[in-house]
């Protein structure tokens, strides 16, 4: 019997920080958008905007609330139903990312599948350098839909060195429970570290 490790979505500084602001916006631009299309100093009809100006306005305005929405009631549902964003258990790692620019569906790879867990870091524009939790895949695993086969272009365009990856945001690593965890389950899986330029 394997040592058992799930990290769950929980409150942290990223998540406390966006959460708040999320709801304000998702919350506040209908408001916002009500007040300003009912202010008589706006013209929708008249010189300053016309009827086009105004379907334009609406349909820009309402995507806004509705992507600030979505955010917060995504990490709303995650936080506050403790969703698992990595498992480790029998039947092997399972990876849960959160929307919304993630797809959120979970990735379960087994253990006889499983080549190496990667710590790795990526530097993503205007943010900075990101940390991930990656899944290298056997030369020979069964590839589940939706992960790119080895030296595809699509394998290729995405630049990561895993198969299947999560980015640690939203929840917390404890690496001393994940490797004992990879231990007890599979020793012939390693953890590698790799920090990209």
């Amino acid at each position: 019997m394997g040592s058992y490790y799930v990290a769950r979505y929980r409150l942290t500084r990223w998540t406390r920080a966006v959460l708040p602001i999320s709801w304000l916006f998702g919350l506040g631009f209908p408001v916002g958008g009500v007040v300003m299309a009912l202010d008589p100093e706006v013209s929708f009809s008249g010189d300053i905007l016309g009827v086009d100006s105004f379907v334009a306005f609406v349909v820009i305005w309402s995507l806004i609330c509705l992507l600030f929405l979505y955010v917060a009631v995504s990490w709303t549902v995650a936080i506050g139903g403790k969703r698992a964003a990595l498992r480790l258990d029998a039947d092997g790692v399972t990876l849960r990312p959160v929307p919304p620019f993630v797809a959120g569906r979970p990735v379960t790879i087994p253990w006889d599948d499983l080549e190496a867990v990667i710590l790795y870091t990526k530097y993503v524009r205007n943010i900075g350098r990101q940390p991930f939790l990656g899944l290298r895949l056997r030369p020979d695993a069964r590839r589940l839909f939706g992960l790119p086969r080895v030296g595809s272009v699509w394998a290729w365009l995405r630049g990561r060195p895993a198969d299947a990856s999560i980015l640690i945001r939203g929840w917390r690593l404890n690496e001393l429970e994940l490797s004992r965890s990879i231990n007890s389950y599979d020793p012939r899986v390693r953890i590698e570290r790799i920090v990209e330029s």
